[in-house]
């Protein structure tokens, strides 16, 4: 018998020596049967705990990524926060650290998973597997034990039927001594005693002989139940308990391993989150909101001071201290530099567009914003829709390039196929030139009014001084602005009797005097050194090539001011696109002169170096 079912049974049975053993077997057995179903509803707990283990992670998973949701910044489409709050360090380092956390819940997750889709389901199969064969064991050891009784029982009733049989006998055998030593007996009746007790002599050996066969057949079970059946009983019993111990100890570790594999990610999440707050920067932050909310207007001037006593008979220099307000408004107007005039003009020669685009442009001119954001937002509309104006033309270059393979074998396709999505593809074009015409216009009009771009006229001077020639500012273009046209210097001039800056009692300080030519209020850009030459913006006399230019495609004009072209077409450039997608070309074979689209051309520019 092997030493492990020894020990076991040591809880069944008493063993003091090798030949004889004390049995305590049916107390013992029923202790086993419940030492083994307490180990089952152990299992049956652990699974149970697993179980609420899993949940608890689902929910704590659950409830992190609806907090992450919950802290996400709302959409600027919903009017809750504005788009820009969004670019702070802070709000980036904190939204990076909610993306974070939501990857932690992911990790909570895969536990969660693990124990309810691995553990939990193989604890469930073992318990049933348990339950089963514990079921099978103990019926087979309540078998075993139910033959050992019964045997032992019919060992029992021949034990009684055979004392009884011997008890009869004897009484018998004495009932015949005592007739054969009756001398008032007769023969016959002593005859019959005889007989009696013979028979009940032979029925008490037959009742020996089944009892002594019976009590053979007894021990022998008995040996083999002890030394054979039950042990092999326990020890199946015992190999069960061990592997279910065995399991529950492989489970604890597969529930400590699910977190382990996880570390390494929440590890690396929580190293992102450290990053992320690594990245915040408070200078960068505060100049995103200096630069946020700068509003592009002029400080306001001084208040001047009024001499009350002199008011009627300085009344003019009065009405001069007094106009600044005035003098800001001429000023601002009268930055506009003849280019930038031209652009405006432009935006009415090729007509407007359709009706939706009408609409849409309406809503997008934040007139109501401060010129440097209102300047931010129509940069960004431009920058959007020359990435589309960029995305059409490309793909009306694809179409152009499949026509020609098409034409060019027929059994690739029809070229007609593609004459619908090629208009489609022109009419798109041209929508957006007109938006980003629109849109430049917009913004070389805020361009010219921002103090960037406009030095402090005479009327921010303090008192009646003057503004020397020298005192020059450069206007600034747009930001997109792609041409290399020279600035040219603007001169504000004041001069006595041909220039003399006045001022006058209607506060119109911004005027020079009506003899010199010049427009009130009007800053010009100056080619020739001569200021008193006529400025003509250069619509009387051809402007100077600054390039050439072939046609790519062929471009039939339906606006004033646009020129028609055919592909291969030959023709200089006398003014670069400014950002509104039409480009200023005259004719090579004529003195025809207008705009196309800066897309349908192939530029080359001269060196001016």
């Amino acid at each position: 018998m092997p030493s492990s079912v020894v020990r076991y049974l040591n809880c069944v049975t008493i063993i003091p020596d090798e030949e004889s053993a004390a049995v305590l077997w049916p107390d013992q057995y029923e202790k086993i049967s419940g030492h083994t179903l307490n180990g089952v509803q152990f299992l049956e707990n652990f699974l149970a705990f697993i179980k609420e283990r899993s949940a608890i992670e689902n929910e704590y998973a659950d409830k992190l990524r609806k907090m992450a949701r919950k802290y996400q910044p709302k959409k600027a489409r919903q009017g809750l926060v504005e788009e820009d709050d969004t670019n702070f360090t802070t709000h980036l380092a904190f939204n990076a650290m909610l993306n974070e956390i939501a990857d932690l819940a992911g990790q909570h997750e895969v536990i969660s998973e693990v124990l309810v889709q691995n553990i939990a389901k193989e604890i469930a199969s073992l318990v049933r597997e348990l339950k089963d064969e514990r079921k099978r064991l103990l019926a087979e050891g309540s078998k075993l034990q139910q033959n050992l009784q019964s045997c032992v029982q019919q060992m029992e009733k021949c034990q009684r039927s055979y004392i009884k049989a011997h008890r009869d006998a004897e009484k018998m055998q004495e009932k015949y001594e005592r007739a054969e030593n009756d001398m008032h007996l007769s023969r016959a009746e002593i005859n019959v005693a005889r007989l009696s007790s013979i028979s009940k002599n032979q029925f008490c050996e037959e009742s020996k002989a089944e009892y002594a066969s019976q009590l053979q057949k007894t021990n022998e079970l008995q040996r083999m139940h002890f030394n054979e059946y039950m042990p092999r009983v326990f020890s199946d019993l015992q190999q069960m308990d061990e592997r279910r111990i065995t399991c529950i100890q492989n489970f604890m570790k597969e529930v400590a391993q699910a977190q382990l594999k996880v570390n390494p990610i929440v590890l690396k999440c929580l190293n992102e989150i450290i990053a992320a707050a690594d990245k915040i920067d408070p200078v960068k932050d505060s100049e995103m909101v200096v630069d946020k909310y700068k509003s592009g207007f002029f400080p306001p001037d001084d208040f001047p001071f009024e001499t009350l006593s002199e008011e009627k008979t300085n009344g003019a220099s009065l009405n001069y201290s007094s106009g600044g307000p005035h003098h800001k408004k001429e000023t601002q107007r009268g930055t506009i530099s003849s280019k930038i005039k031209k652009r405006t003009l432009l935006s009415t020669i090729f007509g407007p567009s359709n009706k939706n685009n009408l609409e849409d442009a309406k809503d997008e001119t934040w007139s109501d914003l401060p010129p440097n954001q209102r300047r931010k937002k129509i940069q960004k509309r431009l920058n959007d829709i020359r990435d589309e104006l960029a995305h059409e033309t490309n793909q009306k270059d694809g179409l152009r390039r499949m026509r020609e393979t098409y034409e060019g074998n027929s059994a690739l396709g029809d070229p007609a196929s593609l004459d619908a999505e090629s208009d489609r593809c022109t009419k798109r074009i041209d929508s957006l030139h007109q938006q980003a015409q629109r849109y430049q216009s917009l913004l070389n009009e805020i361009e010219s009014s921002t103090p960037d771009a406009v030095k402090r006229h005479s009327g921010h001077a303090r008192g009646n001084s003057i503004i020397s020639a020298e005192d020059t500012g450069s206007l600034s273009r747009s930001n997109s602005d792609e041409s290399n046209i020279h600035n040219n210097s603007v001169y504000a001039t004041i001069a006595g009797g041909g220039g003399n800056y006045t001022g006058s009692s209607n506060g119109d300080h911004g005027a020079f005097n009506s003899e010199s030519g010049v427009g009130s209020g009007s800053l010009r850009d100056i080619d020739d050194p001569d200021f008193d030459a006529p400025c003509n913006d250069g619509e009387n006399e051809p402007l100077p090539p600054l390039g050439t230019a072939i046609a790519l495609y062929t471009f039939q004009a339906e606006n004033e001011g646009a020129i028609s072209m055919n592909e291969q077409d030959e023709m200089y450039i006398v003014e670069l696109d400014q950002g509104d997608g039409w480009t200023r070309v005259r004719m090579r074979n004529g003195n025809d002169e207008g705009f196309v689209p800066s897309s349908y051309l192939d530029i080359t520019m001269y060196n001016t170096c």
